[in-house]
């Protein structure tokens, strides 16, 4: 069971898009997916890494200036729901898959690309409701509110 003060998350989230980056290159050198003309690859690949870098960064600024942990092995102390939290209640997610995409574009890789779909699948059914009902324990009606209010993802 997991501490009361803690989400119960023993793995770090973003770790769990590493191993499918893995393989996204590994099967690309042996199987190449191109999908895209170079130039348009590049430059919509470039742009996600940029947004996603960039979602990371606010996200990661909420956390710091509002003093609460973003390491699932410290306690939550805020609920945020400013910035990028008022349209994701998982914008470090958003940003992780968008970075992970952009990556899978900018090399013009289908297999990468498709690689960020089983993370998100295994986030969605087993981090985000551990994380939902940590959340709920902690701040009751008021992350209730926040819940019905602002979409689990974008």
């Amino acid at each position: 069971m997991a501490h009361p003060h803690l989400s119960g998350i023993r793995i770090p989230p973003g770790l769990w898009f590493v191993p499918l980056l893995v393989l996204g290159y590994s099967l690309e050198r042996r199987y190449p997916s191109a999908f895209l003309p170079s130039a348009m690859a590049s430059v919509a690949g470039i742009a996600l890494i940029a947004c996603g870098f960039a979602l990371l960064a606010w996200a990661s600024w909420h956390f710091f200036r509002s003093g609460t942990a973003i390491d699932h092995h410290r306690p939550t102390s805020r609920l945020l729901t400013g910035g990028p939290f008022r349209w994701s209640r998982n914008p470090v997610y958003v940003a992780l898959a968008l970075v992970v995409a952009g990556l899978g574009v900018e090399r013009n890789s289908l297999w990468i690309v498709l690689g960020v779909l089983p993370p998100l699948v295994l986030l969605h059914l087993h981090v985000v409701p551990r994380e939902e009902a940590y959340l709920a324990r902690l701040f009751g009606p008021e992350y209730e509110r926040y819940r019905a209010s602002v979409r689990r993802w974008f």
